[in-house]
C-alpha cells in the first residue's frame, strides 16, 4: 500500500504535525574535534603535544593560586601563630588565676583581650602580605613562557653571587713570598773565610777582606748565616761588627 503524500519520513508523522515536530526538534550536535586534538593526533603526541600539556598544567597552577590557593595558604600561615598565641594566652590566664589570685586573674584576662586585639591586626597584616605575594606568584605560573622567563631572570640576577661564592670558596693558588730580613755587618779580620756550612771543617767557598760588608740573616752557634753570591753561606760571627 502506498504512503500518503503528506507523510514525513524524518518525524514519522503526517501533514502539519510533521512540520511542528521538525521545528521543535533539537539540532544534532556536530561531531567535530578540536584543533588541539587533531594536531596532537597528527603529530603523533610529539613535542607540541607535550608542550601543550605542560603549558596547561602550569596555567592550572597559576589559576589555582589566584583563585583559591593564595587564600588557603595565607590562612594556614597566618592561622598557625594565631592559634599558638591564643592557646598561650589561655594557659597564661589559667596560671594567673591559680597562682596569683582572682584579682590578678581578672587583670590577666583584660591583658589577654588587649593582646588578642593587637594580634588580630598583626595576623591580618601577615595574611595580606602572604596572599599578595602568592597572588603575584600566580602571574609567574600564567603559562610555560612566563615561568621560564622568571627562572631565567632569577638565574641572571644570581650569577654574580654564584661567581663570587665560587671565587671565595676556591683556595688561593698564590703563594705569598716574603723577602728575608737581614742586617749589614762589617768584617774586622784581615781575611775571613766564607764556608759552605756552619762548621770550621766545612769547605771554604770564598773570603771576606777587612772592612768588607756582608748581609747577615741570623747568628747562631758562633756562625753567621750570610748572603753570598745569591745563595747562603756562613762565616765566623766573632769577626763581624755593625
Amino acid at each position: 500500500m502506498a504512503l500518503p503524500s503528506s507523510f514525513d519520513p524524518i518525524t514519522g508523522t503526517i501533514g502539519r504535525v510533521g512540520n511542528t515536530v521538525r521545528n521543535i526538534a533539537p539540532t544534532p550536535i556536530s561531531r567535530t574535534t578540536s584543533s588541539y586534538t587533531s594536531s596532537s593526533s597528527r603529530s603523533g603526541g610529539g613535542f607540541r603535544a607535550f608542550w601543550n600539556r605542560l603549558n596547561y598544567g602550569i596555567s592550572s597552577i597559576g589559576e589555582w593560586l589566584q583563585e583559591t590557593g593564595a587564600g588557603i595558604i595565607a590562612m594556614i600561615i597566618a592561622g598557625i601563630p594565631a592559634i599558638t598565641g591564643i592557646i598561650s594566652l589561655i594557659v597564661w590566664v589559667f596560671k594567673t588565676f591559680s597562682g596569683e589570685g582572682f584579682i590578678w586573674g581578672c587583670l590577666s584576662v583584660f591583658g589577654a583581650l588587649i593582646a588578642i586585639g593587637i594580634g588580630y591586626y598583626a595576623i591580618m597584616l601577615l595574611y595580606g602580605i602572604v596572599y599578595f605575594v602568592l597572588y603575584l606568584v600566580g602571574f609567574v605560573f600564567y603559562n610555560a613562557y612566563t615561568l621560564l622567563a622568571a627562572i631565567a631572570l632569577l638565574l641572571v640576577l644570581n650569577v654574580p653571587r654564584i661567581i663570587d661564592f665560587r671565587s671565595k670558596a676556591a683556595p688561593s693558588q698564590e703563594t705569598e713570598v716574603t723577602a728575608p730580613s737581614y742586617t749589614v755587618y762589617s768584617n774586622t779580620a784581615r781575611v775571613l773565610n766564607v764556608r759552605k756550612a756552619p762548621s770550621t771543617g766545612s769547605e771554604v767557598i770564598g773570603t771576606l777582606q777587612r772592612g768588607e760588608s756582608v748581609k747577615v740573616r741570623s747568628i747562631s752557634g758562633g756562625f753567621a748565616e750570610i748572603e753570598w753570591n745569591g745563595s747562603v753561606a756562613y762565616v765566623s760571627s766573632e769577626y763581624l761588627t755593625r
